[in-house]
């Protein structure tokens, strides 16, 4: 498990693979495609948690599910942002954020993971969630 944003959820989700439709999603007004998202990235020492997203090649790495706790991290010209794209606590954000994080739950439960890994911590510093998202998690 690694802590992940719904703009890189939704490109690197395999769409036979997701339970719900992705029109419930919602917009989160960024690209969501996989050609224009990155998803092979670290950070410059290799260490942040979205470098489990990819293998060394940038194949989607199967064993690797990402708990949404941010709307998006590049903006519409992929430049990567901070704190723009956290979740607000709005009921359409909240909506978008137990959907996504529902549908990936789901595919885990289906998954041949037996060992599931979680981070130690979540969702805090440029990602932090509003009360009731993190009580929901």
């Amino acid at each position: 498990m690694f802590t992940e944003n719904a703009q890189a959820y939704i490109a690197s989700a395999p769409a036979s693979n997701r339970t719900i439709d992705s029109d419930l999603f919602g917009n989160i007004g960024v690209p969501t495609t996989q050609d224009k998202v990155k998803l092979n990235v670290s950070d410059v020492n290799g260490t942040n948690q979205a470098g489990i997203r990819t293998d060394a090649q940038g194949n989607i790495t199967p064993n690797a599910y990402g708990v949404v706790v941010k709307k998006y991290q590049q903006d519409e010209t992929g430049k990567f942002v901070a704190q723009e794209g956290t979740f607000k606590d709005t009921d359409e954000d909240f909506a978008m954020f137990t959907s996504l994080n529902e549908d990936m739950f789901n595919r885990l439960e289906k998954s041949p993971n037996k060992v599931i890994v979680f981070p130690q911590q979540m969702a805090l510093g440029k990602a932090a969630l509003p009360k009731r998202f993190a009580e929901w998690l």
